[in-house]
Parts: C-alpha cells; structure tokens; sequence
C-alpha cells in the first residue's frame, strides 16, 4: 500500500464527535483564552500556546495536518514525472525473450522477422526473416538462405554465425556504448508528447543515422531506423517499423523446409 493510501486510510478512521456540549465547552475555551490575552500577555504567542493545550484543537490540528500531507502526496503524485534517462531502456531490454518485427530495408522491401532472444546476453538464439526476395532461417549452428528468384538453397553449416549480428537485446546499450569508441558520434534523448508520448533517441555517426522511438511507458523501443548519412541516395534505410515483445514463438517457426525444386548450395 502507498503511503497516501495508509495516510488516506488514518484520516477516514478518525472519529470526533459532535454535540451541543461539546460546541458549549470549545465556545468556553475559547473564551478563557481571551481573557488571559486581555491580561497584558504576549497575544499571539500566548493564543497558540493555549489553543494547542486544548484536547479539541489537538484533534483539529491532527486532522488539518493529515489532510495537508495528503493533499501534498497526491499533488506530487500528478506533477512529479521523473526524467527519462537511458539506462531505463537498457534495463528493460534485459527481460525480453522473444521479439516479432515488421520493417522494410533499404530497398524498400517488406520484412518480417522472429528473433528468440538470450535475457542472459541480449544475443539473437534464432532468426526467422522473410521478404519478397529472401528468406532465413538462422541458428546458432546453420544458416539458411532461400532466394526466392533464383529458387536457391544456400545452406552454411557452422557454429557462431548468428552471434556476429546485432545484438537485439542490447541494441541500445550497444548503441549508447559505440559512443565511447567513436569521438565523433553523437547521441541526442528528445521527449515528444502527443496522444502517444515517446522518446527519440538519435545516434550519428560520419556514415549513418539510427534513430529509435522507445515507448514513454514501457521503456522499449517502438521502431529502429538506420538511414545512411554519407550516401543519402539508397533511399530511407533499412527500419523495424514495428515491435511486439515476449510474444508466443508460432510452432516450427524456426524449422526450414526445402522448397520443392529448390537447388541447395551446402557452404
């Protein structure tokens, strides 16, 4: 329970009665309190001191400062928005498991991808991507490629091969991290309000633009789009459009099937 809810739950248990004698004996309080002011004493001093001597005023005073500090709670529970900083998206990205993508690449090809993630390293386990042109299916022992055109197989059979790519799961830190190692790299955090807030977060390089709109709630990224910044003419880059976190792995999603006809080229 929040503390304004326990500071709420005092206020409604305190009972003060009510009643004619009561209001006869406040009334006489507070009439033998202006009589001793009457008698040369300090006035305001000498009126707080005896006013708080009062077992009445007491509880009035109870009930008065508990209201404030609820009212001071809830005041800053609805103004205080803490800033976003980006070690919340870095840890975030340490719980996901799976991620569903939907993109487009440089050429301007829809792309749907399956990524089974390690929480342990952020490393991809297994990849499902599939296009107009191209499908794969990539594991941490093989790989395979189908061209769609061509009806070509390409099957490479080796250990580590899916470890060597982005690293999904710790796609920002890495991103915050080339920073270090790259002088003229910079990294920019803006807040966007709107009917749905985000942050953008911005890094550029003397070769490309990455750009990642993360979500104002959960703290993960939205979408990724990388644009290149020394040759703008390849168009508006390769981007995840769309992300869907810790979704179920549809069945045999990562199982390849020949295609019927198919010509296998083994690497």
């Amino acid at each position: 329970m929040r503390p304004t809810d326990n500071i709420r739950n005092s206020f409604r248990k305190l009972k003060i009665p009510t009643s004619s004698g009561l209001d006869k004996k406040i009334h006489n309080e507070i009439v033998q309190v202006t009589g001793e002011i009457n008698k040369n004493k300090p006035a305001t001093p000498a009126l707080w001191r005896n006013i708080m001597k009062s077992k009445i005023t007491k509880i009035a005073s109870v009930v008065m400062i508990i209201g404030l500090v609820a009212i001071g709670a809830t005041l800053i529970n609805q103004t205080s928005t803490p800033a976003y900083a980006v070690e919340q998206t870095i840890e975030a990205m340490r719980n996901i498991k799976t991620a569903h993508c939907f993109g487009t690449t440089f050429d301007g090809d829809n792309v749907e991808m399956w990524i089974e993630v390690n929480p342990q390293t952020g490393a991809n386990e297994k990849l499902y991507f599939d296009s107009s042109m191209v499908s794969r299916i990539a594991t941490q022992d093989e790989v395979y490629t189908y061209q769609k055109n061509s009806n070509i197989v390409i099957h490479v059979k080796k250990s580590g091969l899916i470890s060597n790519e982005i690293r999904f799961g710790r796609f920002i830190e890495d991103m915050v991290a080339s920073t270090t190692k790259n002088n003229d790299a910079k990294i920019n955090i803006t807040e966007i309000n709107g009917e749905k807030p985000f942050i953008l977060l911005t890094l550029e390089t003397d070769e490309m633009l990455t750009e990642s709109k993360v979500d104002a709630v959960t703290k993960l990224p939205m979408s990724i789009n990388v644009k290149s910044t020394k040759n703008p003419q390849q168009g508006e880059g390769k981007s995840i459009d769309q992300i869907f976190y810790n979704e179920p792995l549809p069945e045999g999603i990562f199982d390849f099937v020949i295609p019927e006809g198919a010509r296998v080229i083994e690497q």
